[in-house]
């Protein structure tokens, strides 16, 4: 940061300031979900029977007795690149009259990629859970004819950096002379934001799965398991930190965020005040005016937009990250990840590979995104008072 301060003569001063703040922080967090309430599986295809009730020894789920059914491990390191520079004149040109300048620049980067992790027992219409505790829960073995629905392991990345500008600027002048004081000011503030994706390289969203046959949570310590056991659907233990044990859904959607927004405000305030020093008690009249613009606007294809991927089969080793989470919240290991950068890559190598127009479903998407995101408001105030 630099400032510096210079009398140029006895009615004349000026100030310029200077500043840059950049930033590397990690965030790291988890959220985990209870079920308080009782259910039911139906467990023929193993020997059992339709609406088998699920229960522990302590019998079902309630508030009293809760277990874990989904855990989400959020990984989200953020690089903020900010600057700014000011620059401000004050000026007494007569010895009723002071004016005061301001001219404010300033800019921000953000650049950010949430990498996350969910694993899930079941969700608000199912349950798979077998026999719980408070410190673990085991999950029923998923094979070809017994099906516990929505038991899930999903990995999420989004990536998505924010830039931004503020110009602004003002103009101040004040007037004291006898009875009468005069203020009048104006200013203008411009903002410009966006959120970019493809412009730097990457996409703005990947999805990938894991195939889950069985989820187990082990030595749960403030909902948060020191050790999360995956098996397949053939009952084999899985590990999901490798990125190549995860799959790419045959619907592979590139996903882009494009998001512009533009936002103006200007003002302008006249303020008269009349002293009625001829009376022998204090009193004044005062009258003022003011006017508020606003204009805002936002534009571009808006956070939802996406691409169908039609090319070669791909491999998820062509999606890995450098990248990776060492042991947190119950992760077994370094903990491997995808990369909307490679991903944009095959984009950027075989756009063909890539459309927008795949089907109606994406059509009507990518139409709602951009609506969504399309939007103008002008607004203009004016008011005014006057006092005694």
């Amino acid at each position: 940061r630099l400032s510096v301060a210079v009398r140029l003569s006895q009615t004349l001063g000026i100030t310029a300031s200077l500043s840059s703040d950049n930033k590397y922080s990690t965030q790291e967090t988890f959220s985990g979900r209870w079920r308080v309430t009782p259910g039911s599986l139906n467990l023929t295809p193993i020997g059992g029977t339709t609406g088998t009730p699920l229960a522990n020894a302590s019998g079902p789920a309630s508030l009293a007795n809760p277990y874990l059914d989904r855990i989400q491990i959020n990984d989200a390191p953020w690089n903020t690149f900010k600057q700014s520079g000011n620059f401000k004149i004050d000026w007494r040109a007569l010895p009723s009259l002071t004016l005061n300048f301001n001219i404010q620049h300033s800019r921000y980067t953000g650049i950010n990629v949430d990498r996350r992790l969910q694993f899930q027992l079941g969700n608000s219409g199912s349950q798979g859970a077998q026999d719980w505790g408070p410190d673990f829960v085991q999950t029923f073995q998923r094979n070809g004819s017994f099906n516990v629905s929505n038991t899930a392991t999903e990995m999420t990345i989004t990536s998505r950096d924010k830039e931004g500008e503020t110009t602004s600027g003002y103009i101040k002048a004040n007037f004291r002379q006898g009875p009468w004081t005069i203020d009048a000011s104006g200013s203008h503030s411009e903002s410009y934001g966006h959120f970019e994706d493809m412009k730097n390289g990457h996409f703005s969203g990947l999805d990938l799965r894991l195939q889950t046959g069985r989820i187990d949570f082990y030595g749960i310590r403030e909902a948060i398991p020191s050790q999360i056991a995956v098996w397949n659907n053939a009952g084999v233990p899985i590990d999901y930190t490798k990125l190549e044990n995860f799959t790419t859904d045959s619907d592979l959607n590139a996903q882009s965020g494009e998001a512009y927004q533009r936002d103006i405000q200007k003002n302008y305030n006249l303020n008269v005040r009349y002293d009625l020093d001829f009376l022998p008690f204090p009193m004044g009249v005062k009258v003022g005016v003011a006017r508020s613009v606003k204009d805002a606007r936002k534009w571009g294809r808006g956070t939802g937009y996406k691409m169908r991927y039609v090319g070669p089969t791909l491999t998820v080793d062509q999606l890995k990250d450098e990248y990776t989470s060492g042991p947190i919240f119950g992760i077994a290991g370094n903990q491997q990840w995808a990369s909307t950068y490679k991903l944009y890559d095959i984009y950027k190598a075989n756009p063909e590979y890539f459309d927008p127009n795949f089907d109606v479903g994406i059509q009507k998407d990518n139409y709602n995104s951009r609506i969504s995101q399309t939007r103008s408001i002008a607004e203009t105030t004016d008011s005014g008072y006057g006092m005694i």
